[in-house]
Formats: C-alpha cells, sequence, structure tokens
C-alpha cells in the first residue's frame, strides 16, 4: 500500500508515492529521538532525587553536629560546612546534568 501526496510546483501538480516502508522508518526514526529525550529526562530525575538525598543528609548532619555542641563557634562552623555541602552538591548535580544535555538538543524539521 502506499501513500499519495500532491505536490504543487509552479502551477504543476505531482504526485508523490512513498512506501509503508519509509513511513515506518520515519516513525522509527521519531520513537528513537523519543525514548531518547525520556532517556535524558528520566536521569535528570535521578540525578536531582540523589542530590536531593544528599541536601536532606547534610542537614541531618549539621543538626547532628549543633546538637553535639554548646559553642556557638562550632554552631556555626557546622552550618557553613552545611552550605559548603549544598552549594557543591548543587554544582555537582548541574554539571551531572550537562552531560545529558548533547541528547536534549533535538532538532525539529518542517514536516514532522
Amino acid at each position: 500500500m502506499t501513500c499519495k501526496s500532491i505536490v504543487a510546483s509552479a502551477g504543476r501538480q505531482f504526485i508523490l508515492h512513498t512506501t509503508d516502508r519509509e513511513h515506518s522508518a520515519g516513525r522509527v526514526q521519531r520513537a528513537g529521538r523519543n525514548m531518547s529525550a525520556i532517556k535524558v529526562k528520566a536521569e535528570d530525575v535521578a540525578s536531582s532525587a540523589m542530590a536531593g538525598v544528599a541536601k536532606a543528609k547534610a542537614t541531618a548532619d549539621e543538626k547532628v553536629e549543633k546538637a553535639k555542641t554548646t559553642d556557638p563557634s562550632k554552631k556555626r562552623e557546622a552550618e557553613e560546612h552545611k552550605q559548603d555541602r549544598k552549594l557543591e552538591i548543587e554544582s555537582e548535580e548541574r554539571v551531572e546534568k550537562a552531560g545529558h544535555g548533547p541528547e536534549r538538543s533535538v532538532t525539529h524539521t518542517a514536516g514532522e
């Protein structure tokens, strides 16, 4: 079975025939891009989840350190250490997500 489409050019009409095989190849190619985009999204979600767990651990460690001491300077150190760890975790998350970037930049052409 073939699919027909009519293209008008300079007042003339041309009938283009494409086979089902050509159509299915296009569908497979689009599906491959969609799966790639889904894979990238899943990797981003995993990166965010892991970063969230690490941030929660940093906060819990800071609370433990604060509970262990009565010295205000050590409590400030624990707070600063937590902030440093969180910034480092966020930076690592951005770097990891940037590694997923090349697959994410899918260009779309007319007709898709």
